[in-house]
């Protein structure tokens, strides 16, 4: 069972080389379906999609919506990274058009570095808190904390 996961993981990760495409479809603001595979955006935590701000501020389709923008019409290109917290997890390093979306989406104030991740964002957040970009202009709870909230009602 264990070997027949690593094949298709394998020839999952396979299939995302090679040259560039658009990206088929935005999940959320850090999370994109790429040639068929889904990859969260190398560094980052974006509000999920259902996620507002206590102001009411409609997070999570902001920060889908500001993704698909920078993506759209462009050729997008990943490379796959590794992260030591979760194997089962494609983690993606993508550009559009040559531009690093994890560092755009950070510096637009549209999700949060991940600096236990990588400290590759952390200049990008720090500028965006103090500009009081996007998220950082209204009263959004970080995306974990969210989720760990909607745990908590649910009870799963």
């Amino acid at each position: 069972m264990l070997r027949a996961l690593m094949v298709v993981n394998a020839a999952a990760l396979l299939l995302i080389g090679g040259s560039g495409a658009q990206a088929q479809s935005v999940i959320d603001g850090d999370t994109i379906e790429y040639k068929g595979v889904v990859l969260r955006l190398w560094g980052i935590d974006a509000p999920e999609k259902a996620q507002t701000c206590g102001d009411g501020w409609a997070a999570g389709k902001a920060s889908a919506d500001y993704l698909a923008q920078l993506m759209q019409g462009k050729t997008v290109t990943c490379e796959i990274k590794t992260a030591p917290d979760n194997k089962k997890v494609h983690y993606g390093l993508c550009k559009a058009d040559g531009q690093d979306l994890s560092a755009a989406m950070v510096s637009a104030g549209m999700a949060w570095s991940l600096p236990e991740l990588t400290s590759d964002y952390t200049v990008q957040d720090s500028n965006a808190q103090y500009m009081l970009r996007g998220i950082n202009a209204h009263t959004c709870n970080k995306a974990w904390d969210w989720r760990n909230e909607q745990l908590m009602k649910t009870g799963r």
